[in-house]
């Protein structure tokens, strides 16, 4: 059979075929824009708020999560970035201490780990602080004291 014949026993015409194929590419296009739309964008975002969550940025993390709804486990996860925010204001606060207390700075330092006093071994530095300060105390005294008597003042 030849070309002509071939169109012939189809009956359609070219305009007929243009419109079947522009159909057809419009269902396809609209067929795979639904399932990204349904799932791949949601999962893309759950995604990103899990990274932003990893990366420490807590707010950008339960803000995301909060505008996802009920998507997977959303709801928990803005829970859970509070936890995690919590336990980095708490370490943060921990190691500002702990480089107080390098420092000598021994009321600051006893002050702040008194502010988190039941994170990790808290209590057990602010008594080390307070023996701490009590040694440079009598260092101090003992100094002043050996300085009294090199200048000859003994009653002091």
């Amino acid at each position: 059979m030849d070309k002509k014949a071939k169109k012939r026993s189809l009956g359609l015409s070219k305009t007929e075929k243009r419109i079947i194929i522009c159909t057809a590419a419009v269902v396809l296009i609209a067929l795979s824009i639904y399932p990204t739309v349904t799932y791949l964008v949601p999962f893309i975002k759950y995604s990103h708020a899990v990274s932003l969550m990893e990366k420490g940025s807590f707010d950008e993390a339960t803000a995301a999560f909060e505008e996802m709804g009920d998507y997977k486990d959303a709801p928990e996860k803005i829970g859970e970035c509070a936890e995690l925010k919590e336990q980095a204001r708490l370490e943060a606060a921990y190691q500002d201490a702990v480089a107080l207390m390098e420092n000598k700075e021994y009321d600051k330092a006893i002050s702040a780990f008194r502010a988190i006093e039941d994170y990790k071994d808290a209590k057990d530095k602010i008594s080390e602080c307070v023996k701490l300060r009590e040694q440079v105390r009598l260092e101090t005294d003992y100094q002043e004291g050996l300085n009294l008597k090199a200048s000859g003042s003994y009653d002091k």
